[in-house]
């Protein structure tokens, strides 16, 4: 039987961004004594502070989910996909790299697990698992056109434009 570590689980509760899962083992590990090394069914027998846990998954103590995805309204039926902390910074970036006021835009999180097929790098992915390669923020991620789940960079170069606009 192989053996899962706190340390694992809580790895992929957080990479997986599982809030209530990730300040339940932080929980456990700063009042019942559990380390890193320990077993996770050490978690099962524990009796847990549900009112106390939910504090820190609302106080964010773990600073999960700073990072969101935004898409910026571009015409009827074109977005703009971005990384960032706020509406407001993903607003900011866009006029930057496209000289043009972000008119419309939208906390997109629940788009995060969807599959994009990401054209400049010819890879489908689920856009959670893409801003986890990603080392810088804002990020731009690409144009699509409504209800499309292919992404086309438009700050880069041109090819992609014609089948996008």
């Amino acid at each position: 039987m192989t053996v899962i570590t706190v340390k694992e689980l809580l790895e992929y509760a957080i990479e997986g961004e599982h809030r209530v899962l990730a300040h339940t083992i932080y929980w456990s590990m700063t009042t019942q004594g559990i380390t890193m090394t320990d077993d996770s069914q050490k978690l099962l027998g524990l009796p847990f502070d549900r009112e106390h846990i939910s504090q820190l998954v609302q106080q964010n103590t773990l600073g999960m989910g700073q990072i969101k995805l935004y898409v910026v309204k571009v015409k009827v039926d074109l977005f703009a996909f971005y990384f960032a902390r706020n509406a407001l910074e993903a607003s900011a970036y866009h006029s930057r790299l496209f000289f043009q006021k972000a008119t419309s835009i939208v906390d997109a999180e629940r788009l995060l697990y969807k599959y994009m097929y990401l054209v400049d790098i010819d890879k489908q992915m689920m856009l959670i698992d893409y801003r986890k390669e990603l080392l810088q923020f804002p990020a731009y991620l690409g144009h699509a056109k409504a209800n499309d789940h292919k992404l086309y960079r438009l700050d880069q170069q041109q090819k992609g434009m014609n089948q996008v606009v």
